[in-house]
């Protein structure tokens, strides 16, 4: 277990910060089908948002998996299946960076996706507030999870 879980973290500093390399700076889009009304949004690429999803699922066995997906991440936002929505909540999660992140997130929406090896996987994705300087109205990668939030 010891080595295993140096493994996960060595092997997620890596993918954080080529992560980083490929996608910060880097645009895709989602679309939101809700209401009979599609909707195609703009998803950029944070910091933090790379370095959760770089370290989501640890200690799980599709971390190796989801961990390799997140550089192609946004081709995954791409065609991802929209599930649903959440009013931003910073109740449950007290990290500063979090509620930091969180006060200027409105909604967070669901998308499923299918892994390579044929398993159901969520995105998270963060809708900044309109008010939110340069980055307002737009939608950020906040995590990839196994769980459906929905």
């Amino acid at each position: 277990k010891q080595v295993e879980k140096k493994c996960q973290t060595t092997f997620g500093n890596i993918t954080n910060k080529i992560a980083k390399q490929v996608l910060e700076n880097k645009t895709t889009q989602c679309t939101i089908k809700e209401d009979d009304a599609e909707t195609t949004k703009d998803v950029i690429f944070t910091s933090i948002g790379i370095k959760h999803s770089s370290f989501d699922m640890f200690g799980k066995k599709d971390f190796w998996l989801k961990s390799i997906i997140l550089t192609n991440i946004d081709k995954y936002i791409k065609t991802a299946k929209y599930i649903g929505k959440k009013k931003s909540d910073i109740t449950h999660n007290t990290k500063e960076e979090t509620v930091r992140l969180k006060k200027k997130t409105d909604y967070f929406y669901y998308f499923a996706i299918t892994l390579p090896n044929g398993e159901q996987s969520y995105l998270h994705l963060g809708h900044y507030k309109d008010d939110v300087k340069d980055v307002g109205g737009k939608m950020y990668l906040y995590t990839i999870t196994k769980h459906n939030p929905i």
